[in-house]
Parts: C-alpha cells; sequence; structure tokens
C-alpha cells in the first residue's frame, strides 16, 4: 500500500512538473511570438515614419527652391527697374546737353 501511494505521489509530481515544463515552454513561445510581433511593428512604424519624412523633406526642398525663383525673379524685377531709371536719367541728361548745345550754337 505505502508503494503504490508512493508510487502515485512520484507519478503525479511527475506530471506536476511536466505540466510545468510545458506551461513554460508555451508562456516563453508567446512570449518569444509576442517579442516578434512588437519588433515587426516597430519596423513597420519606423519605415512609415522614413517614408513622411522623406516626403516632408520633398515638399521641403521644393518649396525652397519655389521661394528661391520667386525672390530671384524679384530681384531681376528690381535690377531691371532700377537700370531703367538710370538708362533713363543718363538719356534725359544727353538729351538736355544736346538742347543746351543747340541753343547755344
Amino acid at each position: 500500500m505505502r508503494e503504490q501511494m508512493a508510487e502515485a505521489k512520484r507519478r503525479t509530481d511527475l506530471d506536476a512538473k511536466r505540466i510545468m515544463r510545458i506551461q513554460q515552454k508555451a508562456e516563453k513561445i508567446q512570449s518569444n511570438e509576442l517579442k516578434h510581433i512588437a519588433d515587426y511593428k516597430a519596423k513597420c512604424r519606423a519605415k512609415e515614419d522614413s517614408k513622411t519624412n522623406a516626403g516632408n523633406e520633398r515638399r521641403l526642398i521644393l518649396q525652397t527652391k519655389k521661394e528661391e525663383k520667386a525672390r530671384a525673379e524679384e530681384r531681376q524685377k528690381e535690377e531691371g527697374t532700377r537700370l531703367k531709371a538710370v538708362r533713363a536719367r543718363h538719356v534725359l541728361a544727353h538729351e538736355e546737353k544736346q538742347l543746351d548745345w543747340l541753343q547755344a550754337h
């Protein structure tokens, strides 16, 4: 009777250990799967962020180029206006000299 009880106890202990190992293994597998899922989500998020950043950078570059072009056109326009004014003054001065010369002779 004692031997049977000892054997039953030994078997229940072995079964408990086996169940415990199975549960630990399942928990380890689940934690590894969750870790892989989290890593994959982080990788996808990083990929999306890099796409967004690249798009933003492209838009910023295009906007900067557009602004530089507009400033260059404005400078050229101002320079043209200034040159026209200078030419007009020189032409006016030249015409006045001619009139003075003609009046004098």
